[in-house]
């Protein structure tokens, strides 16, 4: 049943179920795990292991909440203070001292949601990030941050070596930074992440990927 989780939010990463969907079915997949389990006393030591995926189901529900959470807000949300930037020629300024924020944003409508895609991001000029590929791309600015959302698609960026901080959030498909020099924060759900040239302290997180 474990794998039946996994499967799960790897379709809620795709948008190919909403959150609410997910969350029902995961609702469903531990009932059906406790009644299997009821219909055979006598095997205590099972106890256990049943209380170990429930404990488990509850933290990919609380990640994914959180991941989808996050995502919905940052797109949907102006924050008092934050402000657009203007992409001219597919690229925007951004500081030595500033930070950067990629994240998927997840949007569901009658007409299907927004889905995950892979994200690639390699060396670029100093001063900006350029958009080699990506489609429906907003970038807002919060005090020293720069945080740039997607909707559909995959999407490859060319980003400076001078920057305070990188945050990549990836919903659903691979992530792969490409000699970035400065710390960065990797988070992928449902896809493989993949970092090389590295020179700095990084964190990576990753679920149902590799």
């Amino acid at each position: 049943m474990a794998e039946e989780r996994m499967e799960i939010l790897r379709k809620i990463a795709r948008g190919e179920i909403s959150p609410e969907e997910g969350e029902r079915l995961l609702r469903d997949l531990d009932a059906r795990e406790r009644a299997e389990q009821a219909e055979e006393p006598g095997r205590s030591w099972t106890d256990g292991a049943a209380q170990a995926f429930q404990d488990l189901g509850d933290s990919l529900r609380r990640a994914v909440d959180d991941t989808v959470g996050a995502a919905q807000r940052i797109f949907d949300e102006h924050r008092p203070g934050t402000e657009t930037v203007a992409i001219e020629g597919r690229a925007f300024p951004i500081d030595p001292t500033g930070r950067l924020k990629v994240q998927q944003a997840v949007r569901f409508s009658f007409g299907g949601g927004s889905k995950g895609g892979n994200v690639i991001l390699r060396p670029g000029e100093a001063g900006r990030v350029r958009i080699v590929r990506g489609e429906a791309i907003e970038v807002h600015r919060c005090d020293d941050e720069r945080i740039l959302t997607w909707a559909k698609g995959n999407l490859e960026l060319e980003i400076p070596a001078e920057i305070a901080g990188l945050e990549v959030r990836s919903l659903g498909g691979d992530l792969e930074v490409v000699d970035h020099p400065g710390r960065m924060d990797l988070e992928s759900l449902g896809g493989e992440l993949r970092v090389r040239g590295v020179r700095a302290p990084f964190r990576l997180r990753s679920l149902g990927g590799k």
